[in-house]
């Protein structure tokens, strides 16, 4: 019993220490309790004050609000200070989305994005040597992202530095072997290098992957001068879309989808667009329109976009229609979105209410040369009007081009003029005309296949056919001109010779469903002639499928069937000739004949 007291004591000892184990444990945690409050103060208040922001959207102070009030809440997260810098980037609030990056490349030096999308942000600003600095991270961070090579190669170009340009551009190419941007930089090496044939070798091939990509073709006339072959390089002159250095670039498509200014989606939409992505573009279109519903500019654009010619359906011509009456009550004033108003009305088939539009247009702008060359049109196809066309196809060419609304295309206005005149009788102007045409715009096939035709109707042949083959030498790869010569040659029974171009133009793939269809109509007489009856078969099938109630398809089909002794089938489509036109005789007399009547 006298060892009780003894034995409770070794017993008790660990416990008289415990309060102070405690203690100190308790300073450790508010330690660092507190340092981590301080480091997170720190952080918070190194992210930018958020901007003044009076003359934005709505929808534009309440995003940029909303990342700022996340990063906030989580400033160590590389995520949140990244998109907060996404935001701001995507609404042209550089300065803010810099800091922001540069927060997020402190969180995480690890994730390529916050380099390169700084990198772009740089560009942008002019910042060369800061944008060379962050390309340069972001590319050793991520070897396999092609787009930040492209752009690290045209830094290097651009500097001089030609070596480490070709290095940047051949990494791009073996990790997308048709990037336009990084084929055209080594293209502009090998022009440096008086190498003008690899110039060319490489922007041909460049060209038939993406055939609108315009400084390709701009450089590619560059190489043609260079090389002397002039006719190429007007070809090429002028040609494509010249959209820059934006590219066909993921990265830059999720910045700015979460734009919520209208002009900026606006501007990213008609680069999607002419990179040939028409859904994207539709959809950053109707995400401005949303966000910015009184933006008349959204609303032209929107509207301008629906009625795209080739593009456009009733149903997407209505909707621009919509579009566009709401631009105009928000500026009833605004010529442009009148125009574009009076041209869905038009395609609609409103034609007096389209004509009221564009007089409308000229009465607040008299020198608006679309719509006098609209009103034109008016008069010329619908009233027979041909005097009164050609009186506002000439103000309309003569509205001097250094003014907001001359003709984008003199060639085409030219052209017009030229038709008004040979419908007058006026074959010397309608000649002058067409010769105006072509040199404004070599480019233009029907300038070229009209003029030869008058020429023939002169019976001045041979100056027609040498049109013909002028504006072959400037269009090789123009499959109307080729199905303008091909129809000619036929016409003058020169079957070796119209076959020849219409296979051409066929090969070419034209790229209206009517010149298709009459490339393969008249390819299929030709062949009907050479007895060779199962290519005409083909041929005129796959016209039909483009145009079922095609006359003229139907009765050589009709003709190549019964050559094979395919009587019934070739009554089906004789009588399928004649309910699609009943006073199509050259059809009745074949059904007549192939029943024995």
């Amino acid at each position: 019993m006298e060892r009780e007291p003894e034995q409770l004591t070794k017993r008790s000892r660990p416990l008289m220490w415990a309060p102070s184990v405690l203690a100190l444990a308790m300073m450790l945690m508010l330690l660092w309790l507190g340092g981590d409050y301080l480091f997170e103060r720190a952080a918070r208040t190194a992210i930018p004050a958020l901007p003044e922001l009076g003359r934005r959207t709505a929808a534009v102070r309440e995003q940029v609000a909303t990342a700022d009030a996340q990063a906030r809440q989580r400033p160590r997260s590389p995520e949140t200070l990244g998109t907060l810098g996404m935001v701001y980037h995507a609404n042209a609030l550089h300065e803010q989305a810099r800091t922001a990056y540069q927060l997020a490349i402190h969180a995480d030096p690890d994730d390529f994005r916050w380099p390169y999308y700084l990198a772009v942000l740089e560009i942008t600003g002019g910042e060369n040597e800061r944008a060379l600095t962050f390309l340069t991270r972001a590319v050793e961070l991520n070897p396999q992202y092609p787009h930040a090579w492209a752009r690290l190669g045209e830094m290097y170009f651009r500097r001089g530095l030609l070596q480490e340009a070709r290095e940047a551009f051949g990494k791009t190419l073996k990790l997308a072997p048709h990037h336009p941007h990084a084929t055209l930089g080594v293209a502009r090496l090998a022009g440096l290098d008086a190498n003008w044939q690899e110039a060319v070798r490489l922007l041909e091939n460049a060209l038939r992957a993406n055939p609108r990509f315009g400084p390709a073709h701009n450089y590619l006339a560059v190489a043609y001068e260079q090389l002397g072959r002039i006719e190429d390089m007007r070809r090429h002159e002028g040609r494509g879309v010249d959209a820059g250095f934006q590219m066909d670039d993921p990265l830059m498509d999720e910045l700015y989808a979460l734009s919520s200014t209208g002009s900026i989606l606006v501007i990213q939409a008609k680069i999607v667009q002419n990179l040939g992505n028409y859904e994207r573009a539709e959809k950053l279109l109707r995400r401005a329109a949303e966000l910015a519903p009184e933006d008349k500019d959204v609303r032209l654009a929107l509207g301008r976009f629906l009625s795209t010619p080739g593009f456009a359906n009733r149903e997407r011509l209505a909707r621009a229609k919509e579009q566009l009456e709401a631009g105009l009550e928000i500026d009833p004033t605004y010529v442009n979105t009148r125009d574009a108003y009076a041209s869905v009305l038009y395609q609609l088939g409103d034609i007096s209410a389209a004509q009221a539009q564009w007089q409308q247009v000229l009465t607040e702008e008299p020198g608006h040369a679309m719509a006098l060359m609209s009103l034109g049109q008016i008069y010329y196809q619908h009233y027979r009007d041909y005097e009164q066309a050609r009186d506002y196809y000439r103000r309309g060419v003569n509205v001097p081009p250094d003014t907001p609304y001359s003709l984008g295309d003199p060639g085409l206005g030219y052209h017009r003029l030229a038709m008004a005149h040979w419908a007058l009788g006026d074959t010397q102007e309608a000649l002058d005309a067409f010769r105006l045409a072509v040199e404004k715009n070599s480019r233009l096939s029907e300038a070229y296949a009209d003029q030869a035709r008058l020429l023939v109707e002169l019976g001045r042949t041979d100056e027609a056919l040498a049109v013909y083959e002028q504006g072959l030498t400037r269009n090789p790869d123009d499959s109307e001109i080729r199905l303008a010569l091909g129809q000619y040659l036929l016409q003058a029974k020169r079957f070796p010779e119209a076959r020849a171009q219409l296979e051409r133009a066929w090969a070419l793939r034209p790229k209206s469903p009517n010149a298709a269809l009459q490339t393969l109509v008249a390819l299929a007489f030709v062949e009907l002639q050479s007895r060779e009856v199962d290519a005409a078969i083909k041929h005129l099938r796959t016209a039909l499928r483009i145009d079922p109630n095609h006359v003229r398809a139907h009765h050589y089909l009709g003709n190549a069937l019964s050559a094979k002794g395919r009587r019934a089938e070739a009554i089906q489509h004789y009588e399928a000739a004649l309910r699609a036109d009943p006073t199509f005789q050259p059809a009745r007399e074949a059904l007549a004949r192939v029943r024995g009547e």
